[in-house]
């Protein structure tokens, strides 16, 4: 699972996303209004230690194994893309 601010650089997404190879596990995750530095910040770092921990554990991102997302504040609304 990789997860980006939504302002982070727009031009290497898809790319990180293809470079996961030798797995079907694969999730691309971008919050919204947020930067590189979301780990800090205080609409962001919940959702993305809540995140993490299921996919650490579980192996999944909303259920989910594989695919595009996209979030709002706090991980609302994750829309698969």
């Amino acid at each position: 699972m990789i997860v980006v601010g939504a302002q982070d650089n727009p031009q290497s997404r898809a790319v990180l996303y293809e470079d996961l190879t030798g797995t079907d596990s694969k999730v691309f995750v971008t919050m919204g209004c947020s930067t590189h530095f979301s780990v800090w910040e205080t609409t962001q770092y919940k959702f993305l230690h809540r995140a993490s921990l299921e996919w650490l554990t579980e192996g999944t991102f909303n259920g989910h194994t594989n695919g595009i997302y996209a979030t709002g504040v706090n991980g609302a609304n994750a829309i698969r893309q």
